[in-house]
């Protein structure tokens, strides 16, 4: 995730000046890595908490990024299910 980052950051097709914030951002609270998602330039970022304590590192961003979630894929994977008509 993050070592191509540095060869993409600033292109005016992937990147902004927000997003590469964002990105620095969840470095510095601890993320092991981090990636821009979404259509065309974006608006978010996806923060891989690595094999730590994630929880710390989620805190520590949502601390500075009141609208931050969390979301996972329990060991067990993903479920699905049909909802009645």
């Amino acid at each position: 995730m993050t070592p191509r980052w540095g060869e993409r950051t600033g292109s005016a097709t992937i990147s902004s000046p927000e997003l590469d914030f964002l990105v620095n951002e969840a470095r510095l609270a601890g993320f092991a890595g981090a990636k821009l998602t979404g259509a065309g330039r974006g608006g978010c970022i996806i923060g891989w908490p690595g094999t730590g304590l994630w929880e710390a590192a989620f805190e520590g961003f949502r601390s500075k990024h009141p609208n931050s979630f969390i979301s996972y894929i329990p060991s067990e994977g993903v479920t699905t299910w049909e909802t009645p008509s």
